[in-house]
């Protein structure tokens, strides 16, 4: 089989991965951690209904010191080592707050004209975890709908609303 193969270019068979925030949105792929416990079991259950593969929740609040110790204990307990880390804590919330303070003007000056969806992220995931990425080192990759391109007037148009809603 080629190496060119796309089967093989966008191939993470074998790796283990880690995805913290991952009860929801980017986080449906392998083992999963997300402080809330219900969620994290829930989206494990409809990921390994979905196959191929499986996905171990492995819930942990990582504001929480004892719990950050605690999820790589439990991983370094079922895996001899970590391949792909997907720091995504968070993301939901901040991006959550962001559209609700600013969501009309961001995404009217989004040249894409859409706000993204988990697939546009795990599709970049993807790229980046597989060989496919392999020579990619130290680079931001924005995944933004090419919202970068509208400039810093966006920009302070959003930080303005923001700081609005929170009055």
């Amino acid at each position: 089989m080629s190496s060119l193969a796309v089967e093989n270019l966008f191939s993470v068979k074998g790796k283990v991965a880690l995805v913290t925030g991952g009860s929801r949105g980017v986080g449906k792929m392998v083992y999963i951690s997300s402080r809330t416990a219900k969620e994290c079991e829930e989206t494990a259950k409809e990921l390994n209904a979905l196959g191929p593969g499986r996905c171990i929740a492995l819930p942990a609040d990582l504001q929480n010191y004892e719990e950050v110790e605690n999820l790589v204990q439990q991983l370094t307990s079922r895996e001899s080592s970590l391949h792909i880390l997907v720091n995504n804590a968070g993301a939901a919330w901040v991006t959550a707050h962001t559209f609700a303070a600013a969501g009309g003007s961001l995404l009217a000056s989004t040249p894409a004209q859409r706000f993204g969806k988990p697939e546009d992220v795990a599709g970049a995931a993807l790229y980046l975890a597989s060989p496919a990425g392999a020579w990619v080192n130290g680079a931001t990759v924005r995944l933004d709908g090419g919202l970068l391109l509208t400039g810093k007037e966006l920009k302070r148009q959003a930080l303005k609303q923001l700081s609005r809603s929170k009055l």
